[in-house]
């Protein structure tokens, strides 16, 4: 161990050959006395070790303290004229200097001892211990040292250290830097990851708030984050999170995220410190702007699509209408056999076209989330005869036996979408009609239980190919069929089974498939039962009523109108006025009164919207029925935000058109069917 310049034993000189002066009751008459033992009693009962030396390095005063830090004998101190020398010798004999000639090592320290310049340092004391020597010289010559013990206060700042670089370190990789702003007096304490990131040399400092705005944020946000840190301070908002532009070092704008909230308050609720951290962000705004930007793309291409179907919709179904319609109207007619069977291969081929059309149309609206379902009451048991009737004529040209079961149990009125529930049925029933060549198929309607709630069940059975348990997945997954083959052979476009089953699901229900090969197949759509009351019967329009309707027909292609004129006229209606875009039906409407208006929603000079907007603002209520080629989203509801009432999608359907304009034209007031 290393001993200070001048390190002795504190007494005062004595005789040879005597003891330690022995301290003097206070009640003595002396007052230089009782000064004397006052000094020594201070001098022993401070808490750190302490020498006195004179000119001559002789020990003048020391106290016990000093013995116990240095370890020394008190032996020693009882010497006469005990003296820097001798305390010196006795610890470079011990080691406490380290190795090296005694008499060399002594000199050091006596060297070092008459220097007359006070100094601080530390110093290795036996046991392990570590003490900080004071060397104090005075104007009379002597020097006063002392020792304090501060082993536990290093090893508590070296562990703080390790704390913070811990922290430090903890703070680079997170990459956050941490401040700590002192209101009281202005200061900002800065780390040295709060310095990296702003490009400064990583070492902690500290500035005032005036100083550091300016260097961190940029001028248009500096404003906002004092008005935010007054709100923090004031107690106004407990955590201050601001994202700002700042300046780093090499004068690059960069965008950080500053958190901040107030560490303690007095009792006056005044702020004692804020404690924050500050981030570079400027990675996540390069990807918040590639996302925003890859967004905006995809919502554009989303539009662009809809868009696109919107107009191939309605450039596909005009011309299929009047395939269809045309179609239809020649197969009432009285035509020799075999041109009745072109007329109905025409037909077949048209719908098979249609049907792919509208598969992918309703894929579209499904995959864009815009499919909306739309409930109204429905009469079940008309929905499933006519269904049926529909693929009885199939079945008897295959040559295969068919047949509808309505369990007595099922309800006649329910509450459903019922264009949408055709759909899957027809779906259903097509596909196993196209892959049975011979037996039976079925159609059989009852009641279950569905998550606790009465259902219906349509279970579609037939006697076909059956399917392997290993391809029964590929069903229903989009554009998928069991073999490629059947694409050829049997055609389709492999979305019916998927989109059946996405629209059962929005339903709140389920197709569930049972099959195996050459054993036919069930397929069991099942969805939630809402019985509705029953509804009150509407006379439809007969033939002679029929004929007194003066109807005004808004179409602007020649062939739909041909179509439609033609149905109509076989529904009996012989009083239709045409009209080929929405400003001539405007004209019309205002010169002769009509009991109700076929209107086409896209026409050039004024669309269908605008006509009826129009015509509803002069307090025209007859009745408006949409026809519309357009499938592609919210048909129906753009058609009655614009004043329509019904709508009827093309191709049209005769039957369906016979239904809605009796139901129009037989009501008393006006609305919206099923709303």
């Amino acid at each position: 161990m290393g001993a200070g310049p001048g390190e002795l034993a504190c007494q005062r000189p004595a005789a040879a050959g005597s003891r330690p002066t022995m301290l003097v009751p206070f009640n003595s008459t002396d007052p230089l006395i009782e000064r004397n033992n006052l000094l020594e009693l201070v001098i022993e009962n401070i808490p750190a070790g302490l020498i006195v030396l004179d000119e001559q390095l002789r020990v003048v005063a020391s106290n016990s303290r000093l013995r116990e830090l240095l370890q020394l004998p008190r032996e020693l101190f009882a010497q006469a004229r005990l003296t820097l020398h001798t305390v010196a010798r006795y610890l470079a004999e011990r080691g406490d200097y380290g190795p090296g000639n005694v008499e060399d090592l002594v000199a050091q320290r006596i060297a070092l001892a008459q220097s007359g310049t006070s100094f601080r340092r530390e110093r290795n004391a036996p046991g392990g211990r570590l003490l900080e020597l004071r060397v104090t010289y005075l104007d009379n010559g002597w020097v006063v040292q002392t020792y304090q013990d501060v082993t536990e206060e290093r090893a508590a700042e070296a562990r703080l250290r390790a704390s913070e670089e811990r922290l430090e370190v903890a703070l680079q990789a997170s990459g956050l830097g941490l401040w700590e702003f002192t209101p009281g007096d202005d200061r900002v304490y800065l780390s040295a990851s709060w310095q990296q990131i702003m490009g400064f040399p990583a070492r902690a400092r500290t500035v005032s708030s005036r100083e550091l705005l300016p260097l961190a944020v940029d001028e248009a946000s500096a404003a906002a984050m004092r008005a935010g840190l007054v709100d923090l301070l004031k107690g106004r908002i407990a955590q201050l999170c601001f994202e700002h532009e700042g300046i780093r070092a090499n004068g690059t704008r960069v965008w950080f995220q500053t958190e901040a909230q107030v560490a303690g308050r007095d009792l006056d609720g005044r702020a004692l410190r804020v404690v924050g951290t500050t981030k570079n962000i400027a990675e996540r705004k390069r990807e918040e702007k590639a996302l925003k930007a890859a967004a905006e793309a995809a919502e554009s291409a989303s539009r662009a699509k809809a868009e696109f179907l919107a107009t191939m919709s309605h450039e596909i179904r005009t011309p299929l209408n009047g395939v269809i319609g045309l179609s239809r109207v020649l197969e009432q007619s009285a035509l020799p056999e075999r041109e009745a069977g072109y007329v109905r291969l025409i037909n077949s081929c048209a719908n098979s076209l249609l049907g792919m059309v509208n598969d992918v149309l309703d894929f579209s609206k499904i995959e864009a989330g815009q499919m909306v379902l739309e409930p109204s009451e429905c009469d079940l048991h008309a929905l499933v005869r006519e269904t049926g009737d529909v693929f009885a004529d199939r079945a008897r040209s295959k040559g295969i036996d068919f047949a509808v079961e309505l369990a007595p149990e099922v309800p006649r009125w329910v509450t459903l979408d019922a264009n949408r529930l055709r759909q899957i049925l027809m779906n259903l029933l097509g596909n196993a009609m196209k892959f049975t060549a011979a037996g039976s198929c079925s159609l059989r309607v009852g009641t279950g239980m569905l998550a606790r709630q009465r259902s219906l069940q349509f279970a579609v059975t037939d006697t076909g190919i059956g399917i392997p348990p290993e391809d029964q997945a590929k069903l229903f997954k989009r554009f998928s069929q069991v073999d490629a083959s059947s694409t050829r052979r049997f055609q389709g476009s492999g979305l019916g089974l998927a989109i059946s089953r996405d629209l059962a699901q929005l339903m709140g229900g389920d197709i569930r498939l049972s099959s195996a090969t050459g054993a036919g197949s069930t397929f069991t759509l099942e969805i939630p039962l809402v019985e509705a009351a029953a509804a009150a019967p509407q006379a439809a329009d007969t033939a002679a009523a029929a004929s007194t309707r003066a109807l005004l027909l808004v179409e602007d292609n020649p062939i739909n109108q041909l179509v439609a004129q033609a149905l109509l006229e076989k529904l009996g209606y012989s009083d239709v006025t045409v009209a080929e875009h929405g400003e001539e039906a405007l004209r019309l409407a205002q010169e002769r009164a009509f009991d109700l208006v076929l209107m086409d929603c896209q026409m050039p000079v004024m669309d269908g919207f605008e006509a009826t907007r129009r015509m509803r603002e002069q307090g025209m209520h007859m009745p408006i029925v949409a026809l519309t080629a357009g499938a592609v989203s919210n048909d129906r509801e753009r058609c009655l935000e614009s004043g329509m009432n019904d709508y009827v999608a093309k191709p049209i359907d005769a039957g369906l058109l016979g239904g809605v304009l009796s139901f129009w034209l037989a009501s008393t007031s006006f609305g919206t069917r099923g709303g």
